[in-house]
């Protein structure tokens, strides 16, 4: 199943790519194509070198080759995560356990990426499992070679260059230096180093453009780049670094200067479905009014009968097969829509599930719901809680037609979907509940 969403995902995201601002025949996107299947090259002989020296068996020499093949995928891990992101979890995915829904005989799914081989060289628990990191590292090349064959149906755009690198910078400064992929040899500092080494590698074909509309910006665009890079091999101990200096002085400004040639140049956020962020990519992350909780209604509206009847479902033991727990139950608003535990108890009342129950505020703002991202919107991470067999223990289905038995929510449902269809009643309640979330939103507190 989730072999196939990724093809799924692939092919929609090819199809939004060419439909999205095509190419013009002197943009320099050409020149970055190129230059992105050189760096792909690298990532490839990288990870055949890291083979080569778990065959010698010489363990500082494979610490240090995974070090270079990481650093080799930093280079091109902007295109790579916003246009093959399918591969991107494939080749440096979180190292979770994760089940789907929709295939319960199946406890977890294999775990792939070089955060798994990075568990594998630097625990010394898990050194001994030659094998396991044999396999890996064969997984590893695999998904690294059919880049090779995917990219080469693509052309590049500037639109869609510039989205992906707004999208690493955020990337870097949310995730990179807080060493999301790098758990165990904590060498996110390095890491985020080389990752803006790529963005300043693919800027480098845009210094004409920059300096026909923004002159001088290219010059110090670079040079802010360059003084992050050295500020961060000079200070690449992961507890100690400073980020708030980094930030403050590196990453948000030349997050704000790659968001002014976007926007000099108008170039505008990708609208399609599979590239959707709360963010809009022309500024910081840290800038007032960034974010807009809306941007994944897709189809839906939202209003107030409807945020009504959502808040009521929430607080609603009726949604569960046993009329014990509700949403709420897990999402305590005195504990900030959490509940407080490691993970949350299921159903039963005494066994606990695999996954604890983060926070709703701010929820709406995400474009990937899920500790493994697999959900892409709140409507859809209800239905699947709704259908959990260890948190609901029900069908959806079964739940909405409890509901609408019960006098009050049947009033509610009218006013809030006057007219719809009865084939409608499961779609209708899971939007109730996301548009009561949606409204839990707390944006531009101090830093």
């Amino acid at each position: 199943m989730y072999r196939t969403a990724a093809i799924i995902f692939t092919l929609l995201a090819i199809i939004s790519f060419f439909s999205f601002f095509y190419d013009t025949p002197n943009s320099p996107a050409k020149d970055v194509k190129v230059y992105y299947q050189h760096q792909n090259n690298n990532f490839i002989k990288e990870i055949k070198e890291l083979q080569a020296c778990l065959q010698a068996g010489n363990e500082k020499k494979i610490q240090q080759q995974f070090f270079n093949t990481r650093a080799a995928y930093k280079h091109i891990e902007s295109i790579i995560e916003y246009f093959f992101h399918p591969h991107a979890v494939r080749l440096n995915g979180p190292p979770i356990p994760f089940f789907e829904e929709s295939e319960p005989y199946i406890m977890e799914n294999e775990l792939y990426g070089m955060q798994v081989i990075e568990g594998l060289i630097f625990n010394e628990d898990e050194r001994k499992k030659k094998p396991e990191l044999k396999f890996q590292l064969d997984e590893l090349l695999k998904y690294a070679v059919e880049l090779t064959d995917i990219t080469g149906a693509f052309e590049f755009n500037d639109a869609n260059i510039f989205d992906a690198l707004m999208e690493e910078m955020y990337r870097i400064t949310a995730m990179g230096i807080t060493g999301f992929d790098s758990q165990t040899a904590l060498n996110a500092i390095p890491e985020a180093a080389e990752a803006l080494t790529g963005v300043k590698g693919f800027l480098l074909f845009y210094q004409k453009e920059f300096d026909e509309k923004l002159p001088g910006r290219y010059k110090k665009l670079n040079e802010l780049i360059i003084n992050a890079i050295l500020y961060s091999e000079q200070n690449n101990q992961f507890n100690s670094f400073d980020r708030l200096v980094f930030i403050t002085t590196y990453l948000n400004p030349i997050t704000k200067l790659i968001g002014e040639y976007k926007m000099a140049h108008n170039l505008p956020d990708n609208p399609s479905g599979a590239f959707y962020s709360s963010i809009k990519k022309n500024n910081i992350l840290f800038e007032p009014g960034a974010f807009s909780p809306y941007r994944f209604l897709g189809d839906f509206t939202t209003s107030q009968p409807k945020v009504e009847f959502g808040r009521r479902l929430f607080f609603e033991k009726s949604l569960s097969v046993n009329n014990q727990q509700s949403c709420s139950g897990c999402h305590q608003p005195q504990k900030a829509f959490t509940d407080g535990l490691k993970t949350s108890a299921a159903l039963d009342g005494h066994t606990m599930l695999k996954r604890n129950a983060p926070t709703i505020w701010n929820a709406a703002l995400q474009r990937n719901l899920f500790v493994d991202s697999r959900s892409r919107s709140l409507e859809d991470q209800v239905l699947q809680v709704l259908n959990n067999s260890k948190e609901m223990h029900g069908s959806a289905k079964k739940v909405a037609d409890k509901i609408l038995q019960i006098k009050k929510y049947k009033q509610l449902y009218e006013d809030a979907y006057p007219g719809t269809s009865g084939k409608d009643t499961v779609t209708n309640i899971c939007n109730a509940i996301a548009c009561y979330e949606r409204t839990l939103i707390a944006l531009n507190s101090k830093f």
